[in-house]
């Protein structure tokens, strides 16, 4: 399973990625000052990757199964 640190890994190698955080105080990534991604806990304390693009429908575009 991946964890948090593994998604790092990813994101940070992306162009101008960069450590953030969340309003709340969660850890985030950013680009350009727009967070993009970020790790919260639902109730149960089960980690959740949550992240946002502009355009939905091109990132899934290769595979509508997932959407």
């Amino acid at each position: 399973m991946s964890t948090w640190n593994d998604v790092g890994q990813i994101v940070l190698a992306l162009p101008e990625a960069v450590e953030g955080q969340a309003h709340e105080g969660s850890p985030a990534y950013d680009v350009q000052k727009r967070q993009f991604a970020r790790l919260r806990w639902d109730d149960d304390g089960r980690e959740i990757l949550q992240f946002w693009t502009e355009d939905r429908e091109a990132l899934v575009q290769g595979k509508p199964e997932v959407s």
